[in-house]
């Protein structure tokens, strides 16, 4: 190894392992050079994973690893990034690596449908006999104001002005009142898409996975519920009192598209923060969908808007079941 570098650096180097008459030329010697910094680098990327190494009279060969101060190494591609960075012992780089590969944005290797399917379900007449609204939640119905509606194509119950759309209209200037069809009633996805048995390809809104509950089309051609679209900060509608078409959606924060939901454990769609405060300056880290929120099995979520002053802003409270029994 002497003799490949001194004949790398020059033919007479003066350091007694060469002499003048070498026959390294100098291409020669720097590959040579290259290949053994390839073979000590190899030694320190096997040795940093916890190989012992020998030469071949079996005597340990002492190679040191400076380990960066306050990193950390991944398992899976052996680089050295903050901590924070990590899920267990795989950096995040890796785990969005593995997302993209299976396709389903899923940790897990379990299909997203047995996921869902898993963690939450559609409401029934056994659940609410009298019924429940799918855009605010609400049980109470006034028989002459806002009705419930339910839709004959996929079974689900909403409030005439919740809804909005053909549910409502405008009798006069700025006075909107419920508008009630006669027999069947079809909500807008199932007129446009079909009733769900006859879907080819199932909708799923574009801020949870969910594939059912109440549906209005985007701006951008896509599909979302009014219960995600009112409990997110950032999306809103055109219209407020059609509730059509939803917008804000490149609005929403970026970290809300990356974060993984406490129900489901995927990370499809759009996240919203628990609003608790677990400390002076520290919000509750939990994270989830609000259509997960919605229809999660045995759900303890509180989703409820709060009035302000300002009769133009609504502020959210979205607690996760550790914050919801404190919430009165």
């Amino acid at each position: 190894n002497k003799e490949l570098f001194c004949g790398w650096r020059s033919a007479s180097c003066g350091c007694g392992c060469c002499d003048a008459e070498s026959e390294l030329d100098e291409t020669e010697a720097q590959e040579a050079a290259e290949a053994l910094f390839e073979e000590t680098s190899e030694a320190r990327r096997r040795v940093s994973m916890g190989e012992d190494l020998a030469d071949d009279q079996g005597n340990p060969l002492a190679i040191h690893v400076k380990v960066p101060q306050g990193l950390k190494k991944c398992s899976k591609c052996h680089t050295y990034k903050k901590a924070h960075r990590f899920r267990g012992s795989v950096c995040t780089g890796c785990v969005r690596r593995e997302k993209r590969a299976r396709g389903d944005r899923d940790d897990d290797s379990e299909p997203i449908e047995e996921v869902m399917r898993r963690c939450v379900k559609p409401w029934t007449e056994e659940d609410y006999p009298e019924g429940r609204c799918e855009v605010c939640m609400s049980q109470d119905a006034d028989d002459e104001e806002d009705e419930f509606v339910m839709c004959a194509g996929c079974n689900v119950c909403v409030h005439t002005h919740c809804y909005g759309g053909e549910l409502i209209y405008e009798s006069s200037p700025g006075n909107w009142k419920p508008h009630i069809p006669e027999g069947d009633w079809f909500c807008q996805l199932c007129t446009e898409k079909g009733v769900p048995s006859s879907r080819e390809i199932p909708v799923t809104c574009v801020l949870c996975p969910v594939r059912f509950g109440a549906f209005k089309p985007t701006i951008d051609g896509r599909w979302a519920h009014l219960c995600c679209m009112r409990a997110h900060p950032e999306v809103e509608s055109e219209c407020v009192y059609r509730q059509e078409r939803v917008s804000g959606l490149c609005d929403a924060h970026h970290k809300r598209w990356s974060q993984r939901c406490m129900v489901c454990g995927t990370f499809a769609g759009a996240c919203v923060e628990c609003t608790a405060s677990v400390a002076p300056g520290k919000q509750c880290p939990n994270t989830f969908h609000v259509g997960c929120a919605v229809y999660a099995k045995d759900s303890r979520f509180v989703l409820t808007p709060v009035e302000t002053s300002n009769s133009d802003t609504i502020n959210w409270v979205r607690l996760c079941p550790e914050h919801s029994g404190s919430f009165a």
